[in-house]
């Protein structure tokens, strides 16, 4: 009886599996968040004349070619979006969530008629009693 999740039974000559992950792609499965960040910001804090040498450089690896011609090319042309992609894929997205509202701090006096001392006093109070 086949186990759930599991498409073939065990010892199933016809089912090959999971194909092997190309030797190529071992060293991009092994990258870190941490890593990318690392190239980004090494680009991101250079003149265009250390980014052009740095593309150029033959020890340069394929990582550090593509995100430096990514950030050439945003520079180069003012491209905010190639920016925005870089900074989604190495920090990640700017949540777009609402601010919390300001609640009131409920003072119902006729504030004209306090002194500054009084004012600022009964602000504190509030925003204590708020805090609590």
């Amino acid at each position: 009886m086949r186990g759930k999740g599991k498409p073939f039974k065990p010892g199933n000559t016809l089912g090959k599996g999971r194909p092997p992950i190309p030797p190529d792609l071992l060293y991009v499965q092994k990258l870190t968040p941490d890593h990318v960040q690392r190239v980004f910001a090494k680009f991101s804090h250079m003149t265009r004349e250390e980014l052009q040498a740095s593309l150029s450089d033959p020890s340069a690896s394929m990582l550090e070619i593509m995100v430096g011609a990514v950030v050439a090319k945003a520079a180069k042309e003012g491209d905010q979006s190639r920016l925005n992609f870089l900074l989604d894929r190495t920090i990640g997205k700017v949540s777009s969530e609402e601010p919390e509202a300001v609640q009131p701090i409920g003072i119902r006096h006729e504030m004209s008629q306090l002194t500054t001392d009084a004012l600022l006093k009964l602000v504190k109070e509030k925003t204590q009693e708020g805090a609590a």
